[in-house]
């Protein structure tokens, strides 16, 4: 489950330098669309399993966490 406390131990310990933490949340039932050949579209419903992790692709960090757009002065 993604809590508040989990959001901010994965941005305090990837801003130590540490090996960034990964949260995967289970869902039993989730519905998807299969494409079958000739152009058909099934609806089927399986498990499935997401990756939750911080990112800052589009980010420079710095000292005390604080972050800035890339180009910022």
């Amino acid at each position: 489950m993604i809590t508040f406390e989990a959001i901010r131990d994965m941005v305090l310990r990837g801003n130590n330098g540490d090996e960034p933490t990964v949260v995967t949340v289970h869902t039993e039932e989730r519905i998807k669309r299969m494409r079958k050949g000739g152009g058909t579209v099934s609806i089927v419903t399986e498990p499935d399993d997401k990756i939750y992790r911080i990112s800052f692709f589009s980010r420079r960090r710095l000292v005390y966490n604080k972050s800035v757009p890339f180009g910022y002065k």
